[in-house]
């Protein structure tokens, strides 16, 4: 955290390991699965209050070629579908071993490509299908 003073302070709470009694590290990581969701959504509205973003604008516009194939396609989909569950993208965890690798890192870009090998589940705003991979597509906010 960067204070008044303009120093970066780094702060931890608790501890990283309970028998040992490890402090967390200053760089450490959490894994937080779907909660993501939440900061994601919260980031992107923030932005959209800001003005710096369109809830209603086809995410190419914020991620050019980063939606599209099998007739998945950037264009069509909205922020605000995204948000709302009703993309129609398909599921990126519908794959057998996925709970055997639920611990490894992935780059979202390698998840969405793996989802975009496989058609849309409806097209964009006509269902719902609350699922993990809704926050996947906006992973980085200051790309957008």
């Amino acid at each position: 955290m960067r204070g008044r003073d303009g120093r970066v302070r780094d702060y931890t709470a608790g501890m990283a390991d309970l028998e040992t009694r490890a402090k967390v590290p200053a760089n450490g990581t959490v894994r937080i699965g779907s909660h993501t969701k939440t900061f994601a959504a919260t980031v992107v509205l923030q932005l959209a209050g800001e003005g710096k973003l369109d809830l209603d604008a086809p995410i190419e516009k914020y991620l050019p070629g980063v939606v599209r194939g099998n007739g998945n396609d950037g264009h069509r989909i909205t922020i605000r579908q995204l948000l709302q569950h009703t993309s129609g993208l398909p599921e990126h965890t519908n794959f057998p071993t996925l709970f055997g690798i639920r611990h490894t890192y992935f780059e979202p870009r390698d998840l969405i490509d793996k989802a975009l090998t496989q058609k849309p589940q409806f097209a964009p705003g006509k269902s719902t299908a609350a699922t993990i991979r809704t926050a996947t597509t906006p992973t980085r906010a200051e790309s957008w």
